[in-house]
């Protein structure tokens, strides 16, 4: 029996040892008795962890391994789950060009949705504005409302010069 000092109180255990103690040994067991283990994606040998993969048990580096439990997630939640990045990948381009094309081209489709929803607000608002003119009410009787117009067709004229849409006021 060993005993343990625990502060006031003196503890004695039984042989037995603790859980970073059996940890620290496998690990050490690990190391010495496959030290030609190597990665089968990137063939490292040296790694704090190895992990399952495509070849089994312990195949895998640690970065490796979460590469590839990543790439199986999103797999198994289909295609739409994924970034454009996994998309070249996994249909063969391995370039990060080829992920950087797809996500500019996906920048500029969202910017020009984001443009053409703000050219209908302001367009909507153009026409509110003319049945408000018609109906007799006008937006200069309103704190502020005389340079809404000029407000107006200055957002219409940052909108084309940020576009390449032709705006006219």
């Amino acid at each position: 029996m060993v005993p343990i000092s625990g502060g006031a109180r003196t503890r004695v255990v039984a042989g037995r040892r603790t859980k970073a103690e059996k940890h620290r040994e496998e690990i050490m067991a690990e190391a010495g008795e496959d030290s030609s283990r190597a990665c089968s994606d990137c063939r490292t040998k040296n790694t704090p962890l190895w992990r399952s993969g495509p070849a089994g048990p312990r195949s895998l580096c640690n970065a490796c391994g979460i590469r590839y439990r990543k790439r199986r997630k999103s797999d198994s939640n289909g295609r739409e789950g994924r970034n454009p990045a996994s998309w070249s990948r996994a249909n063969g381009g391995s370039s990060a060009s080829d992920a950087a094309a797809l996500n500019a081209e996906e920048m500029k489709r969202r910017q020009r949705e984001k443009q053409e929803k703000l050219l209908l607000v302001l367009l909507e608002h153009r026409k509110q504005d003319k049945i408000r003119r018609r109906r007799g009410w006008s937006r200069a009787s309103s704190a502020g409302g005389a340079d809404s117009k000029e407000v107006m067709e200055a957002a219409l004229l940052l909108l084309s010069l940020s576009s390449d849409m032709s705006v006219q006021c």
